[in-house]
């Protein structure tokens, strides 16, 4: 147990930090500021990477832990929430299966990692800082809360360089000397050198009050939307939004309101926020994307819109071939007919021809009498325009498959349009929603100041002016008094008068 004089601490709650006012003399256990086996707590220090084509210098936060051979450590960056605007933390997580070796070097700390230290007013001197040297044997963790973050440049650098630290081989961190606990530090220092320590995977269990978190591989997965599968109906986006705004239990990203006091104001944890600051925070927009979504959906049917047409005009040009060939198939398949009135000798007989084999081919069939091999002319054309025919009648039913599967494709593709367009209506009015709630918590906030202000102002009035009516009615009973007093003297001394 510990006695706490009367001041402000800060109680890590969620991703938010509280201010909670300690009565004079009240007792508080130490396992609920920080767990007896912390080598650091919520310490602030500067870490150092050396890599080949440059190097990472940021400020983070530290936790260090260690008990009944168990060890993990934490650093610490803060990034926004893309939904509610709120303050959320991204872990480096590293423990035993991560962790080769951690040393306390006696490595002076480079001139601008100390000023800024000295600046924050964690130390006073260079002396003060200590140099932790953390060598890895396989790349660290890095976990994210189950939400899309903001992608602001000053956080996507942060984590970018967060990222980078975690595949590094080794790092320094650099610790005010007063932030640590040095025994403790020497254990565990004494303890991954033996390899008696062993990992701890149940930590990441009650991170972000055990609702899970994500392990980060690739950058872009803090700011890519979690997959929705369809809008919320009307009565469960209600519920959703009462029991945001009216649910009694402690959030990650809110403080819980508690029932007001009768007479009493109820202020805010958050820090006080200005006209600037509110209109600022009133013009912010989510990047809308969407947006980007419709259009290559649009420009994909476009596409698909042109080689519709152009198929159409090829089938057309088919059908016109198709139809060409069959009047020249309805031709070949007549007979061929003999112009009686144009023979001018007899018909000779095909057998006395062929007898002989010295009269010339011309002379055998100068009249237009039946040719032989007419027939089979006939086939061979009859059987080269039905190839060509089946060869079209494939064609198009190719066409037809091929017309058939983008029409398919085109419903597809409204189809995703409209889900993905409910799906970002019902954010939005989710959003519009929150926003509105939270322009009525701040209308509600400044009526209840102005309302303040104006009773004091009101009061403030009303006591000068009864001051200063007291100071004429002070005056007025003293003139009257004194007006008494001369008028009972000059009564007695008439009376005496009258009696000598």
């Amino acid at each position: 147990m510990m006695l706490v004089r009367c001041g402000t601490i800060f109680v890590e709650s969620g991703l938010l930090y509280h201010k909670a006012r300690v009565h004079l003399s009240s007792r508080i256990s130490i396992d609920q500021m920080e767990p007896h086996f912390s080598v650091a707590s919520n310490a602030f220090v500067q870490v150092y990477a050396n890599l080949q084509d440059d190097s990472i210098s940021r400020p983070y936060l530290l936790d260090i832990a260690f008990e009944k051979e168990k060890f993990h450590l934490k650093l610490r960056a803060q990034a926004r929430l893309w939904s509610s605007l709120r303050k959320t933390i991204v872990y480096l997580f590293l423990d035993a299966s991560h962790v080769e070796s951690l040393v306390v070097s006696d490595e002076v700390a480079p001139p601008d990692i100390a000023n800024t230290l000295i600046k924050q007013g964690r130390c006073t001197t260079t002396s003060e800082i200590t140099c932790l040297q953390i060598l890895l044997k396989q790349h660290g963790t890095i976990l994210a809360p189950r939400a899309t973050l903001q992608k602001k440049p000053a956080v996507r650098e942060d984590m970018e360089a967060l990222m980078r630290l975690s595949r590094c081989k080794t790092f320094k961190i650099y610790i005010p000397s007063d932030s640590i606990d040095k025994e403790k530090l020497s254990g565990l220092c004494n303890a991954l050198a033996n390899s008696s320590v062993r990992p701890a995977p149940d930590v990441v269990k009650t991170l972000y009050e055990g609702r899970g978190s994500n392990i980060v591989t690739n950058i872009d997965d803090l700011w890519t939307l979690a997959p929705v599968e369809g809008p919320p109906s009307y009565d469960a986006a209600t519920a959703a939004g009462a029991s945001a705004h009216g649910s009694s239990g402690h959030s990650d990203t809110e403080p819980s309101r508690g029932p007001r006091a009768p007479g009493k104001r109820h202020m805010s944890p958050e820090p006080r926020q200005t006209p600037t600051k509110r209109h600022a925070l009133m013009q912010k927009v989510a990047p809308v994307a969407w947006e980007a979504v419709i259009a290559a959906q649009a420009a994909q049917l476009a596409r698909l819109n042109e080689q519709v047409a152009a198929q159409a005009v090829q089938m057309a040009a088919f059908n016109t071939q198709l139809a060409t060939l069959r009047e020249e198939m309805q031709h070949s398949r007549r007979p061929p007919m003999v112009d009686a009135g144009s023979q001018t000798e007899p018909a000779v007989p095909v057998s006395e021809h062929h007898s002989s084999p010295a009269t010339p081919v011309a002379q055998q069939h100068s009249s237009p009498a039946f040719f032989p091999n007419s027939a089979s002319q006939a086939s061979t054309i009859e059987n080269s325009i039905e190839d060509r025919l089946i060869m079209l009648e494939d064609g198009l039913i190719d066409e037809q498959r091929v017309r058939r599967s983008l029409n398919e494709k085109i419903d597809n593709n409204d189809e995703q349009i409209k889900r993905t367009l409910d799906v970002e209506c019902s954010g939005l009015e989710h959003a519009v929603t929150e926003l509105e709630s939270r322009v009525e918590d701040i209308e509600n906030d400044f009526k209840e100041d102005l309302r303040q202000e104006l009773s004091l102002e009101l009061q403030t009035k009303l006591e000068e002016f009864i001051e200063f009516r007291l100071e004429d009615v002070e005056e007025v009973v003293k003139h009257d008094v004194r007006v008494a007093m001369e008028n009972a003297s000059y009564n007695f001394k008439m009376d005496l008068g009258w009696v000598e």
